[in-house]
């Protein structure tokens, strides 16, 4: 066997958001060869990545003919402006900006059809560009000094619009000239050159408008506005340069109500916003809103941050007056996954809600009081961790959902006035759908457990195969033997509840022998057939994962904990003032399942997991001391009082349920520490701060318990974004597991 850093063996995983502050996983061993080719850190963490840069923003032409995408063929960093026709044909990179050596972008962010279909419009760095469908030279056709983002062309053609610094822009397509159509935009405190990732407002403008819609007639905008201005502020610490810095960001505590969110309407030809007299709106959330078929009203979905309440009003875009149309309230409800679109006549709704015990789909004609149920059954429309995706064309509803099982995400469409759902894919795994202007074809970002994302387009009209389009890993990632997960069921040794697991197992299982355990990633959402998610771009999560199991001869076990989409209410809800509880017995349930299988190792069980999976871990390892030998809590939310605003819809208000608080943090149970944590956070991190480690660090210490602490000076929350954190933060954990889970 080598040594050395490139040889040693690894496990490691980028963010995925979502639930509590977002996830990171890592973890990993060594052990003799058991593949075909050898993973080691250095591979999985370096470029050419072994998972490929998968393709983002499918954006369809006006026709529906063309598809343009954003993407990597040579498995780097950045991406590139691609395009394909519907049928699959004529695939061609049209930009080259990843490969460029001079001093100018390279990557593209972001793209939009100009009008007519005749160009394609995208932004790299502070500039944009258009470039014909048939190839060429892209054109320069703005330059500026910071980015724009979320390009639209108006329905009429008319405007390019995009945000920069938090306003909106204008771009006449006919004369050229550039029109700032707001002045509403308030810059960010603080300057730091690390904090510009993640969580909402984190180095954002104070005041900005973060999304908006055309009206179908061109008319109007609607403007979403997030005003930060009064949001708590905190210093992060920056220790490196000549002098340590402290950057101040807008980063609220649970409970605090000082972010407004507005909806505002702009008319373009008066230049003039008004906004609109949203209810509580320090509280409420804007879900979605969506202009009706003929553009004179707007559909708004709002909930409170308890996520107990479910609003949807409708205003007339002149008397700018809102009207309720539907309201429900749950009180044991923790999270809002759901959303609403028009029907086609625009006199109804179709909206996503849990009020029969799962996700389901519902029709409401305006003025009626009682809504039609669409969907029913022992499956969910939800996506993979949220919000289901929906789309109308022509009377039908296009929707993912798990009917075809627990595990996966498929699309079936269903006329809007009701009928039973029909399938439009059946590619195994998890797909994120787009659908085309004139509803004849999907764009899908799929993948499976040993298959990383890809694009495929399927037609929605007579059922055929889903194509695929990309090949993102370079060839090197078929030598590999991937190994296929199985999914189980087990009893919650609590209260016999059913619960799903996944589990990934050495090949040739030798049944004399006795194999280490690791549980990882811990977190809701785990038992998907999926690879990584969707912003993983090097896809750390299944190579980690299947470095575990090809190279160290563990067991990988992922349990899907209360709080997970898919499962119906009855289970979801569970989780309400309850982090790090009834979540952690999910998981000591799956060890208890574990130990009847003959070839586990009971006494050698690890765990790991990133942000609430580090609360995870670390509660696993506080409540439930002599189950896990081992443990790494990365970037770990061990203060629940530090965590967002949003998290009081599981855990209450603090200043009303103070208990909660401390029952939920994993800090209050530092002093039954007995086996081995390794604690691991980045020193920029402002999604679960670092101070919440420090002061984890001190109690332990004073507790007089031994424990392992790994800084990372310039890493944020998501810190193995960068390749040499995740190579230095991914051996570290390497050697925890290999020291403590086989030392015999």
């Amino acid at each position: 066997m080598r040594t050395g850093l490139g040889s040693r063996k690894l496990s490691g995983k980028r963010w995925f958001r979502g639930g509590l502050f977002g996830l990171a996983l890592i973890s990993g061993c060594l052990s003799p060869l058991a593949s075909a080719r050898e993973l080691s850190i250095e591979r999985i963490t370096s470029a050419p990545y072994l998972g490929g840069v998968p393709p983002t923003d499918p954006t369809w032409s006006r026709d529906g003919q063309q598809l343009a995408f954003l993407w990597n063929d040579q498995a780097t960093q950045g991406r590139d402006v691609w395009l394909v026709g519907a049928d699959g044909s004529n695939l061609k990179k049209l930009s080259d900006f990843v490969s460029r050596n001079d001093a100018g972008p390279a990557s593209v962010s972001d793209l939009a059809w100009g009008s007519g279909d005749s160009a394609l419009i995208f932004a790299a760095g502070n500039e944009l560009y258009q470039i014909e469908p048939l190839g060429g030279t892209p054109e320069r056709i703005l330059s500026g000094a910071s980015p724009a983002s979320a390009l639209a062309l108006s329905p009429d053609g008319r405007f390019l619009s995009f945000l920069r610094e938090g306003d909106l822009w204008l771009l006449d397509q006919t004369s050229g000239s550039l029109t700032q159509a707001t002045k509403i935009a308030e810059p960010k405190i603080g300057n730091s050159p690390l904090n510009t990732c993640c969580g909402p407002g984190f180095s954002r403008p104070d005041v900005e408008i973060s999304r908006y819609s055309w009206s179908p007639d061109s008319k109007y905008l609607a403007l979403s506005i997030d005003d930060r201005s009064g949001v708590r502020r905190i210093l992060i610490p920056n220790y490196l340069g000549e002098e340590t810095r402290a950057e101040p960001l807008r980063r609220d505590y649970p409970g605090d109500n000082d972010h407004v969110r507005d909806l505002a309407l702009y008319s373009v030809s008066e230049g003039r916003v008004w906004r609109l007299d949203l209810p509580d709106n320090t509280d409420r959330d804007v879900a979605s809103f969506t202009w009706s078929p003929n553009g004179d009203r707007l559909l708004i979905d709002q909930c409170p941050q308890s996520a107990k309440h479910r609003w949807i009003y409708v205003v007339d875009r002149e008397e700018r007056k809102l009207q309720q149309v539907w309201h429900d309230y749950r009180a044991t409800r923790t999270s809002q996954a759901w959303n609403s679109l028009w029907q086609s006549d625009g006199r109804g709704i179709v909206f996503i809600s849990d009020k029969d015990g799962r996700h389901h789909l519902y029709a409401l004609r305006l003025g009626d009081s009682k809504a039609s149920q669409l969907t029913e059954g022992e499956w969910s429309v939800v996506n993979e961790s949220g919000a289901a995706w929906m789309s109308r064309y022509e009377g039908q509803i296009f929707f993912v959902s798990t009917q075809k099982s627990l595990y996966e995400r498929q699309v079936y469409k269903i006329p809007e006035r009701g009928g039973t759902p029909k399938a439009i894919t059946d590619l195994e795994g998890i797909h994120h759908p787009t659908l085309s202007p004139d509803g004849t074809h999907l764009a899908l970002l799929h993948s499976n457990d040993t298959t990383p994302t890809e694009l495929y387009i399927a037609g929605t009209i007579q059922t055929q195969s889903e194509q695929r389009i990309t090949h993102s890993p370079p060839p090197e990632f078929d030598d590999y033997d991937w190994i296929e997960p199985r999914y189980v069921t087990f009893k919650s040794h609590i209260d016999g509840a059913t619960l799903h697991g996944k589990i990934l197992e050495p090949r040739n299982i030798d049944p004399y022998r006795k194999y280490p355990v690791i549980l990882g990633p811990v977190y809701p959402n785990t038992a998907r057939k999926r690879w990584g998610d969707r912003q993983e771009w090097r896809g750390l999560n299944n190579l980690i994962q299947q470095y575990m199991v090809l190279e160290g001869g563990y067991i990988v076990f992922q349990v899907d904990t209360r709080g997970s989409y898919g499962h119906g209410n009855a289970l979801r809800d569970q989780l309400i003032r309850d982090y790090g509880g009834i979540d952690i017995e999910d998981l000591y349930s799956g060890v208890q399942y574990l130990t009847t299988l003959p070839y586990v190792d009971g006494n050698h069980v690890g765990l790991w997991g990133t942000s609430y999976g580090g609360l995870m871990t670390a509660m696993s390892l506080f409540k439930k001391p002599g189950v896990y030998k081992a443990g790494v809590a990365s970037s770990p939310a061990t203060n629940v009082r530090h965590a967002l605003t949003g998290q009081v819809n599981v855990a209450g208000r603090p200043n009303t349920l103070p208990e909660i608080y401390d029952s939920t943090s994993a800090y209050t149970y530092a002093e039954n520490l007995q086996d081995h944590l390794m604690l691991m956070h980045g020193m920029q991190d402002s999604i679960v701060l670092f101070k919440d480690s420090v002061e984890l660090a001190e109690k332990l210490m004073r507790a007089g318990k031994d424990f392992d602490l790994v800084v990372l000076p310039a890493a944020v929350h998501e810190w193995s974004v960068n390749d040499y954190v995740a190579r230095y933060g991914l051996t570290k954990v390497v050697e925890h597991f290999d020291k403590y889970l086989k030392e015999e």
